[in-house]
């Protein structure tokens, strides 16, 4: 899968998930609201629903990126979840043996996979900030040669003239 695709795929999978746990975190909110529990008891929640809505706009912006190769777009998605991996990774390091194993088991599995598409969504920023990879340069070049490159012209062997005789 060619890496402008996968930004995509990564992009619209990352806008549904937290989308969808921004919607959690505001229904948590809701709740904690209605028990007319402590205020502070909500801010955790609330922490959630502010980087759930930071990210759901970095995603989006991300696509964005990948679509009209702007590397300034990619960059806020590459650093963002950069630095949610590092600190999710210190924090399966210092709390990991408190969490229950099937937990355990989803922060490695999520650790794991974000690092793949961290990694892949770096490279293809790193290829976009370089000029390496631009999708409206690389239409171009498929459709138009560039100037002064001509197809040189078919020349027939004597054999080939042979053959073709008998």
């Amino acid at each position: 899968m060619d890496r402008c695709r996968f930004a995509f795929v990564i992009g619209i999978i990352n806008v549904i998930y937290y989308a969808v746990s921004t919607i959690v975190f505001t229904a948590m909110i809701i709740k904690t609201e209605l028990d007319k529990k402590l205020v502070a008891s909500s801010s955790p929640y609330i922490l959630g629903l502010c980087c759930g809505l930071i990210m759901v706009s970095v995603s989006i912006l991300m696509i964005v990126g990948a679509a009209k190769s702007r590397h300034s777009f990619i960059a806020p998605w590459v650093l963002l979840t950069g630095f949610g991996l590092v600190i999710g990774t210190f924090y399966l390091l210092i709390f990991g043996y408190t969490v229950p194993i099937w937990e355990l088991f989803n922060y490695i599995t999520f650790i794991a996979s974000q690092s793949v598409s961290c990694y892949s969504i770096y490279l293809f920023w790193k290829d976009t900030k370089n000029g390496v990879y631009n999708n409206d340069l690389h239409i171009a070049e498929l459709s138009n040669p560039p100037p002064y490159v001509h197809s040189s012209a078919t020349i027939c062997t004597s054999y080939e003239i042979n053959d073709a005789v008998l």
